[in-house]
């Protein structure tokens, strides 16, 4: 025996961004964004949210202030991305159940690992002179 729950999110939404029902139906391209912020990278409905500050706003009005915040949000995540992968090469992830934390830890210590490889390869440099003049510069590592 099973069944099934449906539960209807685009109401509840509606409701927690402050917008009037039925707003989100025909915002198809709206409607994943917000739930992609909310979920994945967990930003909260009050700061997706209407302001209310004009109570005589057109449910377009509200709508697309709502739309700009979410838009707003998307454009800081890809640049926050786009800095982090140039300078560290890391990826910004979603957050999610399966997401392994110890993977993470590995990487960082695989790095450490590699960079205190190097460090313990001490060069020897040799300098080659035949009486005043330098002839030649020799490098030997060390095993």
């Amino acid at each position: 025996m099973f069944s099934f729950v449906i539960i209807q999110v685009k109401p509840l939404l509606e409701q927690a961004l402050k917008l009037p029902p039925d707003s989100l139906t025909k915002e198809v391209i709206l409607f994943p964004i917000l739930i992609q912020l909310i979920v994945d990278y967990q930003v909260t409905t009050d700061q997706l949210a209407w302001d209310g500050q004009n109570e005589s706003a057109t449910p377009e009005e509200k709508i697309a202030a709502v739309s700009a915040q979410a838009g707003a949000f998307a454009l800081l995540l890809q640049q926050i991305e786009a800095n982090v992968t140039a300078q560290k090469n890391y990826v910004i992830q979603p957050l999610s159940q399966d997401y392994d934390y110890d993977d993470g830890m590995k990487e960082k210590k695989k790095k450490r690992n590699e960079r205190e490889r190097k460090k313990d390869r001490k060069e020897r440099v040799f300098v080659v002179s035949s009486g005043p003049r330098f002839t030649g510069l020799y490098c030997a590592h060390a095993s």
